[in-house]
């Protein structure tokens, strides 16, 4: 699995390839997902984590991925975190 991270301000957060699968996680769309859910402000580094080294990944029922890492110690309790992406073919 070969991982990259970085966080430039409009580079790529992660790029990942993972089962014959490459996965980008832009930070224009980490920036998204904060907007759209202030909540995980303080956890894009565990979203970033979590694309990059999922405990676990399942195919939804869309079609899309789940990218599932557990977080023990959150200040709100255990919770998994889940990133949702999908497949895009070139």
């Amino acid at each position: 699995m070969l991982k990259r991270h970085c966080q430039t301000e409009n580079f790529i957060a992660a790029e990942i390839e993972w089962s014959n699968m490459r996965i980008k996680l832009p930070k224009k769309v980490l920036d998204h997902i904060v907007s759209r859910h202030p909540e995980v402000k303080a956890y894009t580094n565990e979203i970033v984590e979590a694309v990059r080294s999922p405990d676990l990944v399942v195919r939804g029922l869309r079609g899309e991925f789940k990218a599932l890492k557990l977080y023990p110690a959150l200040h709100i309790g255990s919770k998994y975190l889940v990133a949702v992406y999908h497949e895009l073919h070139d």
